[in-house]
């Protein structure tokens, strides 16, 4: 299987199988752009390659996720990701700071301040310190509430928040060595930390990793049952929403392209505007039998303020109705009609357009 990509953008394909255990020939394109000072768009130089497994800030398992595999099957909503940082405006250092994002259906701020710890006070108990001034702090889930009870001494006893247990300021109980323990950085504007031992829930723009809570309820049930039945394909109970990595309020309905994106104290001017760009870009597949062609679904959208540049993923899953050693081409973009000629010369080709909502074209 050849892939042939006709577009300025990283591409790839591979064969994947979903849960029933039918193999897709899966598409993937994935274009870098930077944005201009006056916030319109160009493609950018250098492209940023697919990613073909998880990539974390620092050591995996014990830090967040950057990027994610750009080779998930199927996702049935369109992410939105910020890796980012919160910036004081007017290079004045700022005690806290509100970022937000909007596009299409989503409104979302957090809240964003300088470093804090627990204090105690005989009287009035624990109260967060005054927090330091910043003029940027970046926004990621090693700032944001979660992490071990790092109070507990005891390492093996130490619980762990499940929604990041990266993050600082988790406690499981109230315990006497809780004075001096950092408060995150980022909070929910709506649920602010008030004391220790809260019941909070950790706030982010970023990718939230497959073994953390709520993503990992998707994954379905890995039991004797499945063992004996399913095995070595997804259980019956896996959901798509699996394979989503935005916090579940930057989620949205499928980006067309038009949509336009406003980020609130996420660069120094503080405020980036841009349209994410239409480009269309058929997918083709050339098999023995002729050939198909798919429109790709915009499913990720990945903003990087600091690089003054955002990362679009397209996707198409073509379900395999012969062997993959049947399929001679993947086609990504659009090719002259004198290239496709020279491509598809001594071949029958038919071609048969289908659009994101045709069920031959889903997953």
């Amino acid at each position: 299987m050849r892939l042939l990509n006709f577009t300025p953008f990283s591409a790839g394909i591979t064969v994947v199988v979903n849960k029933y255990g039918r193999e897709f020939v899966l598409a993937v394109n994935k274009g870098t752009f930077a944005i201009r000072e006056d916030g319109t768009c160009s493609i950018a130089e250098a492209q940023q390659p697919l990613a073909y497994a998880d990539e974390c800030y620092d050591e995996p398992g014990l830090s967040s996720v950057r990027y994610e595999s750009d080779f998930a099957l199927h996702k049935p909503a369109t992410d939105v990701i910020v890796n980012g940082s919160a910036w004081a405006s007017q290079g004045r250092a700022a005690f806290q700071v509100d970022v937000s994002l909007e596009i299409s259906t989503i409104r979302k701020t957090i809240r964003v301040f300088g470093d804090r710890q627990w204090e105690y006070l005989p009287v009035e108990g624990y109260r967060a310190t005054t927090p330091e001034p910043f003029l940027s702090m970046p926004i990621m889930y090693e700032r944001s509430f979660g992490g071990p009870d790092l109070s507990v001494k005891d390492r093996a006893q130490r619980p762990t928040h499940p929604g990041n247990p990266v993050g600082p300021g988790f406690h499981g109980g109230l315990h006497n060595q809780i004075a001096g323990t950092r408060l995150p950085n980022i909070e929910n504007p709506y649920d602010p930390i008030r004391q220790p031992g809260q019941a909070v829930g950790p706030v982010g723009l970023g990718i939230v990793a497959r073994n953390w809570r709520p993503r990992f309820q998707w994954a379905g049930t890995y039991d004797e049952t499945w063992r004996e039945n399913y095995f070595p394909f997804l259980p019956p109970d896996f959901d798509d929403r699996f394979f989503l990595s935005a916090p579940a309020d930057q989620c949205c309905a499928y980006l067309r392209g038009g949509e336009r994106l406003t980020l609130t104290n996420a660069t120094p001017d503080g405020r980036l505007v841009f349209d994410v760009p239409s480009i269309t870009m058929p997918i083709t597949l050339v098999h023995r039998k002729g050939s198909d062609v798919f429109d790709p679904l915009l499913d990720t959208l990945i903003i990087e303020p600091d690089l003054r540049r955002f990362l679009i993923t397209w996707r198409a899953a073509f379900p395999l109705l012969c062997k993959p050693t049947d399929v001679s081409q993947v086609w990504i973009g659009n090719a002259s009609d004198a290239r496709k000629r020279a491509l598809l010369r001594g071949k029958r080709f038919i071609e048969r357009i289908r659009k994101p909502g045709e069920s031959k074209g889903n997953v």
